[in-house]
């Protein structure tokens, strides 16, 4: 039944944005305090108070408690800031004169970097917060603890996020200005810690929730933003940035953004990885509300999302539209052809959409169950919350709509056994008797826990019910469940049995915890250990953007580096280190102390040598000297055209035996923009010294053309280029990322093995003299990848070598298999003169261009008279597009994304995925070792890959991977709290290095950042 009027809650000229639902004055009844905004006089804008009188009636009183704020508010949340057991306000608002939001500005910070400049421009601008002194009343502090700032807040979450007994602050922002991530003191005052805490956010927030969606114990984040589903919608609407904007954006000190929803996983570390991607909830068209909780009772909790948008203010050919209309009419003429704001509205388009909902499936993986659970009509959709209306068991949902009646969705997971539950209602402490801010952990089963709090305010402008609910699956009981009250009193209940509400009382609690969570766990497997190494090396980017000059490429090819070689170059029995550097920028040698620390040698002569940009390097014996001479292969995109020649030269050093270098000519002249990346020795003409091999890398300026590798005879005189003698079908086998040499069949003969994009692994051996490919012959020809990185080890101690193959990874937009392959053709498709490399993705059985029509046309002006309109580019496949075109075009493909191992079953392989916390980003460098002494082989991997285009985002999900091998080829995730091995940063080589006594010291190259240094 409406009540709304005789409860005295009807509402008065303006627009209402949000409510919060709170006991204010603490007597029992819910109060609701309502945002209002709009174009109006502040007084019009004020924020509403209305008490609860507990008789169905409510008496608006926002002026006596100190709530009428009069900003434009679009969010409110309720919790107790400063821990003194009554509950404060924080009131999210966006400014006075909005347009700012769209508006990139910027401010030096304290290191001189540029950062955003949140600082409001009008004393409405700001967020409030609002301390309830206890009394009825209510202080405006944003000041003094620390929310002062300026942006297009929509939505505001709590939630104690570092476990330290304070809750913290999330605001989701929409436009340009970076969310806020409030890390609270714990005496009342907040610091903006986004930027240390999350590695890219959402551009365009709307709906947040904080909840722990996989069930270890640690409250992870759930934003969403706009991006559409389908390839029509995403091609007709302009949603990504350009790359320029981007990079003024980032320039400017804006943080990382996309424009899809993010799962922000808690890595337990203060630190976040998008997993959006990975767990397939990263699009769902322009959202607004997401909430995550167990829909299903299966034990894990699911996400509903709300979306759809009256007006395609984003349409881009109605976009194309308005600026002809204004090319050829004046303001006064558009006036008086649209006489009203409708009249101009109603030329946009229109659609409404279905919201979404997804089941957990477990392993960071989703399943969109929208048409299964519930018939869900296309509509226009905005705030949403969830509650027990019936008390059966089940979490019903209701959602506001515009222009249609509110869904009110009933829950029937009760009714058809699909799980069984546990609830529980908290009584607080008499100043806060509702208990927000109070949290449950519960452990049952063979070591499983859920943890959930007490945060009403979820999604956007809603609240939902006050509420504990845990999905139990078939759980009959719980053998453990704690409660921390938010004064930090706690309470445990044993063996409590499912399919009930509990009533928990504050009265029953005692002592004190900080967190129900443990923040330490105990003793590592590595530690970092940089500083006390003696290694300081930092790689140096050259600042170059592949996309301005190949606005097609999907991601950019000159941030390759840096990488690494050992060996031992002093004979002292230690493994020393080579490590390169970018143009103009010093490599490095560091040689190992028989204490286990480094120290720089030869810096001399790096210095000189810095004009080069170093790709791949090995130590090998060139002159059968006995020591350990340096080869080193030079590259660089970013090369400048008239140092080309001379930069690209790959180069040879010559070790005096004492680890002392000095440059050689005994290397072959390089003129071809054939660049190669990493390099191997190996015997293969048995005349006892080594010769090397280089995988072609890219081919300068025309990406993805298939560069030629280089095989160098080793005459010991001179390293003579042998390619065309002895190459055969590897000289030109793509685009080479890693290669190995060994004998895989057991034959007494080495293979030579290359990974690389849009490669198979693949495998080559010497017939008669020359490189023979024999992948299908070992069971490899349909592993055709985006490989970066490759280890050969005896992973399941059968007595022959495996193969490990670091590939792109699952955590993102690109889909392939053998029978929708992620995809590039390239050819000079409009003739003239430039290289037109077109990546496609499948959608169904049609096969797409990725980029949108603005970037194609970018790169081949002529298209833009043949796709007059986005819809038309929409809709074509890329064989409408060229049709016979094709034919003679270059066609490489992709069919498996995630991160393998091959097990060696007799010279065949068999492929085996490795656990989906390896498949979160880029692997490109591995490393098999037995790291926790049982005897088996484990792997140390780490990557990332930053230099991603715009409509894609970074790759910056890795957080370096520990898996624990069990001899059987069984590989098991170790959390990296317990490994200790946190490589966070784009990583481009692991390398493990020998000391004195068997100690082991840990490398990670990172592109554009400091060499990591960990050690057991």
């Amino acid at each position: 039944k409406d009540i709304t009027k005789s409860a005295g809650l009807t509402s008065e000229e303006g627009f209402e944005t949000t409510v919060a639902a709170v006991d204010i004055n603490a007597d029992g009844f819910l109060d609701f305090y309502v945002g209002r905004a709009g174009p109006f006089e502040n007084e019009e804008r004020r924020n509403k108070l209305y008490i609860n009188n507990g008789n169905l009636t409510f008496t608006e009183r926002s002026k006596e408690y100190g709530l009428d704020d009069k900003s434009a508010t679009t969010g409110a949340n309720f919790f107790d800031s400063d821990s003194d057991g009554d509950l404060d306000v924080y009131v999210l608002n966006y400014p006075k004169d909005p347009v700012f939001a769209n508006k990139i500005e910027s401010r030096p910070g304290p290191d001189g970097k540029q950062i955003p400049n949140l600082a409001p421009k009008d004393e409405l601008d700001s967020d409030r917060l609002y301390r309830n002194e206890g009394d009825g009343k209510f202080t405006d502090i944003s000041k003094e603890s620390g929310i002062w700032n300026r942006a297009f807040g929509l939505s505001v979450s709590v939630s104690d996020i570092n476990r330290d007994g304070a809750p913290d602050i999330y605001v989701g922002n929409d436009f340009l200005q970076p969310d806020m991530f409030y890390i609270n003191s714990g005496k009342g005052t907040f610091t903006d810690h986004l930027s240390d805490m999350i590695r890219h956010n959402t551009q365009f927030t709307m709906g947040t929730d904080l909840s722990d969606f996989d069930n270890d114990g640690l409250v992870d984040i759930f934003a969403v933003d706009m991006m559409p589903v389908t390839n029509f919608r995403h091609k007709s609407l302009k949603i990504s940035n350009t790359n320029s904007l981007y990079q003024s954006m980032v320039q400017s000190g804006i943080f990382e953004p996309v424009t899809h929803n993010v799962l922000q996983h808690n890595n337990g570390n203060g630190t976040f990885s998008d997993v959006a991607c990975q767990s397939g909830v990263f699009r769902t068209d322009w959202s607004w509300s997401g909430l995550v909780a167990d829909y299903d009772n299966d034990g894990k909790r699911d996400i509903y999302v709300t979306n759809g948008y009256r007006r395609e203010i984003h349409h881009i050919d109605h976009g194309e539209f308005v600026r002809e209309l204004k090319k050829n009419k004046t303001n006064q003429q558009i006036l008086e052809e649209y006489k009203t704001l409708d009249d101009y509205l109603n030329t946009l388009p229109s659609f409404k959409i279905r919201d979404f909902i997804f089941q957990n499936q477990g392993d960071w993986k989703f399943e969109e169950k929208s048409g299964d659970w519930a018939t869900m009509k296309a509509t226009w959709s905005s705030g949403a919350a969830w509650a027990d209306l019936d008390a059966d068991g089940d979490l019903d949902l209701v959602a506001n709509n515009l222009e249609d009646p509110a869904f009110v969705f009933k829950n029937l997971a009760r009714e058809q056994n699909k799980g069984n539950y546990l609830q529980a209602k908290l009584k607080g402490s008499p100043q806060n008797p509702f208990a927000v801010g109070a949290s449950v952990l519960i452990e049952y089963g063979n070591g499983q826990k859920q943890y959930q709090e007490i945060s009403p305010n979820r999604g956007i402008f809603s609240s939902s019910e006050h509420l504990i609910h845990f999905g139990m699956g078939q759980e009959a009981q719980v053998e453990k469940l704690s409660v921390r009250w938010p004064d930090g009193k706690t309470q445990t209940l044993t063996n409590v049995p499912t399919n009930q509400r509990l009533q928990l009382d504050w009265k029953n609690a005692s002592g004190y915890v900080a967190s129900l969570v443990p923040v330490n766990m105990g003793q590592t497997l590595l530690t970092e250990n940089k500083a006390l190494s003696g290694i300081n090396f930092v790689h140096k980017e050259y600042r170059y953007n592949d996309f301005e000059n190949y606005p097609l490429m999907p991601w950019m090819e000159s941030e390759l580096g840096p990488l690494t070689a050992k060996g031992d170059v002093n004979g002292d029995g230690l493994e020393d280190f080579f490590v390169g550097n970018s143009f103009n920028v010093p490599a490095a040698l560091y040689v190992q102390t028989p204490d286990g620390k480094f120290k720089p040698s030869n810096e001399s002569l790096w210095e000189t040598e810095k004009i080069f940009e170093d790709h791949g390097a090995v130590f090998f014996d060139f002159d059968s000297d006995g020591d350990q001479d340096l080869f080193v292969v030079s590259g660089g995109m970013d090369a400048q055209m008239h140092l080309r020649n001379t930069v690209w030269q790959n180069r040879l050093y010559l070790n005096d035996g004492k680890g002392n270098f000095s440059r050689s000519n005994a290397a072959p002249s390089t003129s071809s923009s054939d660049l190669g990346l990493r390099v191997v020795a190996h015997d293969y003409d048995g005349d006892g010294d080594q010769d090397l091999f280089v995988g072609g890398r890219l081919v300068a300026d025309k990406w993805p053309l298939v560069p030629r590798s280089l095989i160098l005879r080793n005459d010991r005189n001179g390293l003579v280029d042998v390619t065309d003698q002895v190459g055969g079908d590897f000289a030109r086998c793509g685009m080479v990322t890693d290669l190995a040499w060994a004998d895989l069949d057991k034959d007494g003969q080495a293979e030579l093995v290359a990974v690389g994009e849009w490669m198979p692994v693949s495998i080559f051996k010497l017939v008669g003299g020359k490189l023979s490919n024999v992948t299908e012959q070992f069971g490899l020809g349909k592993s055709n990848g985006l490989w970066f990185s490759l280890r050969l080890a005896d992973l399941d101690q059968d007595g022959d070598l495996d193969l490990v193959t670091g590939n792109f990874g699952l955590n993102t937009r690109f889909t392939a298999s053998p029978e929708a392959p992620f995809g590039c053709y390239a050819k000079d498709f409009d003739n003239n003169g430039t290289l037109d490399p077109i990546v496609t993705m499948y959608e169904g059985k049609n096969n797409f261009p990725l980029v949108q029509k603005e970037v194609m046309v970018k790169q081949m002006p002529s298209l833009k008279k043949k796709y007059l309109y986005a819809s038309v580019y929409s809709t074509t496949t890329i064989d409408k597009m060229w049709g016979e075109n094709l034919g003679d075009a270059l066609h490489l493909m992709a069919y498996e994304l995630e991160t393998c191992w091959w097990e060696n079953q007799g010279g065949k392989f068999v492929q085996h995925r490795l656990p989906y916390q390896a498949q979160t980003s880029a692997i490109q460098g591995i490393v098999a070792e037995d790291l926790n002494g049982d005897g088996h082989l484990d792997l140390l991997m780490a990557g990332n890959k930053y230099g991603m285009e715009v409509g894609t985002g970074r790759y910056d999900a890795g957080n370096g991977i520990f898996l624990s091998g069990d001899g059987k080829g069984n590989f098991t995730w170790v959390n990296n709290l317990q490994s200790g091995f946190w490589a966070m940063k784009d990583a481009r080589d692991v390398a493990v290095l020998r000391g004195a006594g068997g100690k082991r010291t840990f490398l990670v190259a990172n592109n554009n950042s400091t060499l990591q240094v960990f050690g057991q």
